[in-house]
């Protein structure tokens, strides 16, 4: 993920990529829940049953995203201010990610199953031993 404030760049992310993160892992949850319902009902749905969760972590790595902001009075924290703050920017980018990412979702239901296939898989041995914890709960 690539983040920027005001056209600067923000190497070490801040509240815009985790609203960002979280917008985008609550919009495929939701919409993952939401077809793996409709599965159990006799309706399409995810091949799973919507058994394995997304995580935001797992999302992130498997998708390309540009970030970027402009706030009127950016915060910006670390030694190098290469960090956004302020919690209002968070809540802002999640609700406008999660509203559009949903929309979309709704719209595109084939891309959004493949998404969610692609952000289930495993990509490394700690996120096979998270898919197979994460399963085995439910």
């Amino acid at each position: 993920m690539r983040s920027f404030t005001n056209s600067r760049a923000t190497p070490e992310g801040g509240a815009h990529t985790a609203g960002f993160r979280a917008g985008l892992a609550a919009a495929l949850s939701a919409h993952g829940r939401t077809r793996a319902r409709s599965a159990r009902t006799g309706g399409p749905g995810a091949a799973d049953g919507g058994r394995s969760r997304l995580r935001p972590g797992r999302i992130g790595r498997v998708l390309t995203s540009v970030v970027s902001v402009r706030p009127d009075r950016p915060e910006f924290e670390g030694a190098t201010r290469g960090l956004l703050g302020g919690a209002e920017v968070r809540a802002c980018v999640e609700e406008v990610v999660r509203e559009h990412v949903s929309a979309w979702l709704a719209d595109h239901p084939a891309q959004a199953d493949a998404v969610i296939g692609i952000c289930r898989l495993p990509r490394n041995p700690q996120d096979e031993f998270d898919l197979h914890s994460s399963t085995s709960a439910n």
